[in-house]
C-alpha cells in the first residue's frame, strides 16, 4: 500500500539460451480516493547469441503487438469485460 492506494507488480525474465534476452515488468496501482488505476508495462530486451541478434530486429513488431494486446485485455478487465487471451478481448 502507498498513500492509501494499492500497488501490485510482477516481473519475469528469459532463461539462458533463449533467442531473446530480457525482462518484462507489469505494475498496477490503484488510488481509490482518486478513482484511478494506472498500468505500467516495461520491457527491456535484446537478441541473444548469434541467431537472436540476427533475428531480433524483425521481432520488434511482434513484441509490440503482444504488449498492446496485453494492455487492451488488462484495460478491459479493469472495466469489467471478460477476456480469455489477447485475441479474445
Amino acid at each position: 500500500q502507498r498513500g492509501g492506494g494499492v500497488l501490485t507488480q510482477v516481473a519475469y525474465a528469459t532463461l539462458e539460451g533463449h533467442l531473446i534476452e530480457g525482462e518484462e515488468r507489469l505494475s498496477v496501482s490503484m488510488q481509490p480516493s482518486e478513482k484511478t488505476v494506472t498500468l505500467t508495462l516495461r520491457s527491456v530486451s535484446r537478441g541473444s547469441g548469434r541467431a537472436g541478434k540476427l533475428l531480433f530486429p524483425f521481432m520488434g513488431g511482434m513484441q509490440r503487438r503482444f504488449f498492446l494486446d496485453q494492455v487492451e485485455c488488462l484495460s478491459k478487465g479493469v472495466l469489467g469485460a471478460k477476456c480469455w487471451g489477447p485475441k479474445n478481448c
